[in-house]
């Protein structure tokens, strides 16, 4: 709430930085990822790169390839529809299966 009244130029300068720490992310992601080998920098740019931002402008293709590389998870819980529709295909590469939250509720109602 405090951001909401600040002024503009408060809202902006935390904006700014808040972006700036978004891609200091994006680069150790994708950095750790081409030297893992998990794909090269043309097949990001050709298969993955700006495909799969959600409505508050992250992107879940670089926070699924972090979870796959620093997670010790059984799941990817996301809601990001662009990850999901393409969950198949991501899956059989990167071996970390993608689910919705949903799905995750009922996992544990099996259990």
């Amino acid at each position: 709430m405090n951001l909401i009244n600040a002024p503009k130029e408060e809202q902006e300068l935390l904006m700014q930085r808040f972006r700036q720490a978004l891609h200091k992310q994006k680069a150790r992601i994708l950095n750790e990822a081409f030297e893992k080998k998990l794909f090269t920098q043309e097949e990001y740019e050709k298969n993955y790169k700006d495909m799969f931002y959600d409505e508050f402008g992250y992107d879940g293709f670089l926070q699924y390839i972090d979870g796959v590389m620093n997670a010790n998870a059984d799941y990817f819980v996301t809601e990001n529809k662009n990850l999901i529709k393409r969950r198949e295909e991501i899956e059989s590469k990167f071996k970390l299966k993608i689910i919705t939250s949903e799905e995750l509720i009922d996992l544990q109602k099996q259990k």
